[in-house]
């Protein structure tokens, strides 16, 4: 899609994000919803604020934003950027970015866009990076109640225009809303606020609600997303060494398993990466 008008994005209303989840929530649950217009990170802000109630954070601008491995996660105006702080047990951490992973894809199956997921921690859309997620958790032991603090980034403003050296940082090269569905280059006065609050909802609901899956089943589900299934990958481990096999998805504990010439190998941490060259011929798992 290609559209030279330029966007505009009416400002994001803190009435309206209070308004949605007070008529819309699924869950019910007691939210604490603020916004500042900027912020260096909504993660920092909320990491170092740890609260007892369940908060969420929206800005238009952070200037220090972060994502995997330190990366500069790079916003323009009208995307959407929040993090959800909540109390979470040390047990339901360990698979959570793969929870709101595919909380992120089936909200984007709601609003008919095919999305697919990169483990362990990005959404994918025609190919192109739309939405990332950074979680964070203070240090406890196994009893406690951790603050846990979930960063969202998706991008709504097109990334187009943007120049080759800014596009090849990630596996995939960014893309947005905008760039599939015209009504984001001038969304009505609420839509972004609908969004937020809708993923916020979904993400609830899938890490202490009524869609919070057993691990077996969150797998299972995860893995229709998976944009490696059954594609030829690179696992590049953190010594940098690359390993060559077939994507299998993930297992119960979110640790994604490839089969390569060794056998069945489990990756904990590194990053994996298309073996084919080009992204585009890869075939998608999964569209609606």
């Amino acid at each position: 899609m290609h559209n030279t008008a330029p966007a505009h994005y009416p400002p994001i209303s803190l009435a309206h994000l209070k308004n949605w989840w007070s008529q819309n929530s699924r869950t019910h649950h007691p939210l604490a919803i603020k916004y500042i217009a900027s912020c260096e990170s909504t993660n920092s802000q909320l990491y170092r604020s740890p609260s007892h109630a369940t908060t969420l954070l929206v800005t238009e601008t952070q200037t220090q934003g972060r994502g995997q491995f330190e990366r500069e996660w790079q916003t323009r105006s009208g995307d959407l950027i929040f993090s959800l702080g909540v109390r979470l047990h040390s047990s339901k951490i360990q698979a959570l970015s793969i929870r709101v992973g595919l909380a992120l894809a089936q909200v984007c199956a709601h609003f008919g866009y095919a999305a697919q997921l990169k483990w362990p921690n990005d959404v994918i859309l025609n190919n192109g990076k739309l939405a990332g997620i950074l979680v964070q958790s203070n240090p406890s032991t196994q009893e406690q109640m951790n603050w846990v603090v979930i960063g969202v980034g998706m991008n709504i403003a097109s990334r187009a225009n943007l120049p080759l050296s800014k596009k090849t940082n990630s596996a995939f090269i960014p893309t947005s809303l905008s760039q599939v569905d015209a009504q984001w280059l001038n969304p009505k006065v609420g839509a972004r606020e609908a969004l937020i609050m809708h993923i916020v909802d979904e993400i609830l609901l899938h890490i202490d609600g009524e869609r919070a899956l057993s691990n077996d089943y969150l797998a299972t589900q995860w893995n229709q997303h998976d944009i490696w299934l059954h594609q030829p990958i690179i696992w590049i481990d953190p010594f940098g060494q690359k390993h060559h096999g077939t994507g299998l998805g993930i297992d119960a504990n979110g640790t994604y398993q490839m089969h390569s010439s060794r056998g069945q190998v489990a990756i904990y941490s590194g990053q994996i990466r298309s073996a084919q060259p080009d992204p585009s011929t890869r075939q998608p798992t999964n569209r609606l």
